[in-house]
């Protein structure tokens, strides 16, 4: 139980912090040109969109394992919330890419 659960926080601090901040860097401050700049823009929120998919999917399944309620903090109705918002930006965004 416990050990599905600690790969959450290592899931979503990589997820939000690693990977996103280095799409963000990697658009701005990589020097391959405009499309490769791009390319390793995606490929850096791709990782993020996976790890905080799965770092979601461990909290979720810890807590149906000890049937305890998934959205009973304010910490998981907020931490939802902008999971939401990350895939929509994330879909937006490849959108965006596909017709630009």
């Amino acid at each position: 139980l416990h050990l599905v659960f600690s790969y959450h926080p290592i899931c979503m601090v990589l997820g939000f912090i690693v990977c996103m901040g280095g799409g963000i860097g990697a658009f701005r401050t990589a020097r391959l040109g405009r499309v490769g700049n791009k390319r390793m823009h995606v490929i850096w929120h791709t990782t993020a969109f996976i790890f905080v998919s799965i770092g979601l999917r461990t909290v979720w399944i810890s807590h149906n394992i000890v049937k305890a309620p998934n959205l009973y903090t304010i910490h998981g109705i907020l931490g939802l919330l902008l999971c939401i918002l990350f895939y929509a930006q994330y879909v937006i965004g490849a959108i965006t890419f596909l017709f630009t």
